[in-house]
């Protein structure tokens, strides 16, 4: 009887095991994004083993230190940087399962497991699995650590693939911010047109996130959206967009196409976020439904759309441009503004950002 029970605490033992390799082999196969490959890493190893905490940290460019890619049970912010000493540098200098002291930020751990990633005979970061205490780990938790030395090919590779593709994604990036670059520099009216719009637009999202709950990934996407939302007038033929009197019929049903051109072009692109392909195409909906392309209303324009629609404004009021050569002061700008509440602006987002530049002393 004892020999079954042994037998069959062995075969679960087994079997949670290979349910282990299955999920992490299953979670990372064909991940590409660098952020959620490390999370769902860290969170799985985490799930099954009997300790407090999870890191996954890769060295940075300059190989000085590791940066902080992704914390599981106890967080640590991102911007920590570990040096590359004591049991980090055993870990490094002769690639295996080092166990040891490991301190993180400020916090320090008695007892860590580090288990280096090494690609092409180079380490590229390592995982660490930590206790405060000083206690060691059980023999299942050594067994589940041999389970992901096991896997420990594919998850270097994942997390290298993952970093190539960041590279791809930051490049892509660049191009078309060099784009929006050459399209604004083609009109002496819109130069740094997106670089002023992006500062009010945080400064609206600022001020949102006083009073309502907003994720913290908003700022970044505002940015975003204001470094491209006119990426669609690079079909617009140049004679339209420096026109220096009111555009014709024809010519401003070529000139109202660009936020969908814009919107078409970077849509094939994942890694580029759904909100702000959303902002782009809709920063010239009006909030009583009467703007372009699409006629939404209110709230049904995204928020993204709805800052952006005032940050562009504002900027188009201040600085001159082909058919208003004469500019605004930033005071007439703002009452401009508030004239058309709840007709062109939310006027939640006006409020925003006027209480915002009035704390930044831009107006009285």
């Amino acid at each position: 009887m004892d020999a079954k029970k042994s037998l069959s605490l062995e075969l679960r033992k087994a079997n949670a095991d290979l349910s282990l390799l299955y999920n992490i082999i299953e979670d990372i196969a064909g991940e590409i994004d660098l952020q959620r490959l490390s999370e769902k890493i860290a969170k799985e190893v985490k799930r099954r083993l009997n300790a407090e905490a999870v890191f996954l940290m890769l060295i940075d460019a300059e190989g000085l230190s590791l940066e902080l890619i992704a914390s599981e049970a106890i967080k640590i912010p991102k911007v920590t940087r570990i040096p590359i000493t004591g049991i980090i540098k055993e870990t490094f200098d002769s690639p295996s399962l080092h166990f040891g002291r490991l301190k993180i930020g400020s916090e320090v751990f008695a007892s860590s497991l580090c288990v280096p990633l090494i690609i092409q005979e180079k380490p590229i970061g390592m995982i660490a699995i930590c206790n405060k205490e000083a206690k060691g780990f059980t023999d299942g938790d050594k067994r589940v650590i041999q389970n992901i030395a096991l896997v420990g090919s594919i998850i270097r590779h994942a997390v290298e693939n993952a970093k190539l593709y960041k590279n791809l994604q930051t490049t892509y990036f660049q191009t078309l911010q060099v784009i929006g670059k050459t399209l604004e520099s083609k009109s002496r009216y819109t130069q740094q047109h997106s670089e002023h719009v992006a500062e009010y637009a945080v400064l609206i999202v600022k001020k949102i996130k006083e009073k309502k709950e907003l994720e913290e990934s908003m700022i970044d996407k505002i940015r975003v959206v204001a470094q491209l939302h006119d990426i669609g007038k690079i079909g617009v033929n140049d004679f339209i967009v420096n026109k220096p009197c009111c555009l014709c019929e024809e010519e401003w049903k070529v000139m109202k196409e660009h936020p969908v051109k814009g919107y078409e072009n970077i849509k094939p692109l994942d890694f580029i976020d759904e909100d702000v392909k959303l902002g782009i195409r809709h920063h010239h909906e009006n909030f009583n439904g009467k703007g372009y392309p699409d006629g939404l209303i209110g709230e049904k324009i995204p928020l993204l759309a709805r800052i952006m629609r005032v940050a562009d404004s504002f900027d188009a009021m201040i600085f001159p441009r082909p058919y208003h050569p004469k500019t605004q002061t930033k005071e007439e700008a703002i009452e401009e503004l508030k004239q058309h509440i709840n007709e062109w602006y939310d006027p939640q987002i006006v409020e925003a950002f006027v209480e915002g530049l009035k704390e930044e002393g831009v107006i009285q």
